[in-house]
């Protein structure tokens, strides 16, 4: 399962643990076929969605709550990824768990056992959310600079979050490291990821299954020093240890040689990638779908950021982990892969955005209404 089933390497440093824990759990329970496995990936997701309802319920009432709670659960992208058995919806649930409950221990309320048990599930959500993909590092980089941005902070809470979020992650990329006689953080796929985007950039979306499939990977192929007539049976889930100690390394400095040798053109493919992390499928049918289903959501949910940093809302920490997690994500993605599908990882955190940006729209529409109201009982006094 670590290792991609029969078509992968065993052992690999290409994943880690975190994911496959969760889906031979399901396994062990229900089976392995694929309907089975659909439903148990979108359980995750379900929890998340409820998780934020109930923030937003306790905090803006019920209608943002419906909000929030609908994008998490139902929104087309999330659902579509979670329906194909991938780790992105897992690793947003982790991911929000962690946001929550950090937000909880570290500002919000009297200091009580509760915190300490709020700190430690938490680091636990942590450390599970950066054995899932090594992105969690954003997640965790959020959580440190609200805590820079935001004082009073409970340092001893903080302390216990980060000793639990940390040390499976570390001791995981021990494992790795020895593998690859090199230092791994958790997986190692951040090169092979580069150019992947550049293949994206450069050749665009498919206009129909595959079309510019052998095209990636013979970039790929030709950036690691490899022969591009490969790429027809080339499978990145089948490198070893000591092939990606080799490959990923070529990868990650053919990178920087091309930053530096083509500044403007991969500034314009940062920028496009900003933009592209929302909405950019690999199919082109597929991105105009995801437009239409993420504009709305995203505009809300950058409402619902603007209002945790200002006006009645300034004291919702959970919304500004939110909102700095998000920042993090799509510049971070922006910057090596930009596809809607990576956008998922912090769909929970924008669910809840989306309420709290809601819960203000409503709130300002309702005192017009009452304003209005008003009025015309005045005009209409004798």
């Amino acid at each position: 399962m670590l290792g991609f089933g029969e078509a992968g390497a065993t052992p690999t440093t290409l994943r880690g643990p975190g994911y496959p824990v969760w889906l031979a759990a399901g396994m062990a329970l229900g089976g392995d076929s694929a309907g089975w496995l659909g439903y148990w990936s979108s359980l995750p997701g379900l929890l998340a969605a409820t998780a934020a309802a109930g923030l937003l319920a306790r905090r803006y009432g019920n209608a943002p709550a419906l909000v929030g709670g609908l994008v998490v659960a139902a929104h087309p992208l999330p659902t579509i990824v979670s329906a194909r058995a991938m780790s992105d919806e897992f690793h947003a649930a982790l991911g929000w768990g962690a946001l929550a409950l950090s937000a909880a221990a570290l500002w919000d309320g009297a200091e009580t056992s509760r915190t300490w048990r709020r700190a430690a599930a938490g680091g636990g959500l942590l450390g599970w959310h950066l054995l899932t993909r090594s992105s969690g590092v954003l997640t965790l980089a959020a959580i440190l600079l609200l805590a820079v941005l935001e004082r009073p902070v409970r340092r001893s809470a903080l302390a216990l979050a980060l000793a639990l979020g940390l040390l499976p992650a570390l001791g995981w990329s021990v494992r790795s490291s020895r593998l690859e006689h090199r230092p791994v953080f958790v997986q190692s796929l951040i090169g092979y990821n580069f150019w992947l985007g550049e293949g994206f950039h450069r050749f665009g979306a498919e206009r129909h299954r595959g079309e510019h499939y052998l095209e990636r990977i013979e970039l790929i192929l030709e950036q690691a020093g490899l022969d591009p007539r490969d790429a027809a049976t080339f499978r990145w889930t089948a490198l070893t240890p000591e092939q990606s100690a080799v490959v990923e390394p070529r990868l990650q400095r053919a990178a920087v040689r091309h930053v530096l040798r083509e500044p403007l053109d991969y500034g314009l493919r940062f920028l496009s990638g900003t933009y592209g992390y929302w909405t950019s499928g690999a199919a082109a049918g597929r991105t105009w779908q995801y437009r239409l289903a993420t504009l709305p959501v995203l505009l809300l949910g950058a409402w619902g950021a603007v209002r945790s940093w200002s006006g009645r809302e300034a004291s919702d920490r959970l919304g500004r982990l939110a909102s700095l997690a998000i920042l993090l994500h799509n510049l971070a993605y922006a910057a090596i892969i930009a596809m809607a599908r990576n956008s998922v990882q912090v769909y929970p955190a924008l669910g809840y955005l989306a309420g709290v940006g809601f819960a203000d729209l409503w709130s300002r529409a309702s005192g017009r209404r009452r304003s209005a109201a008003g009025r015309t009982i005045a005009g209409a006094s004798p």
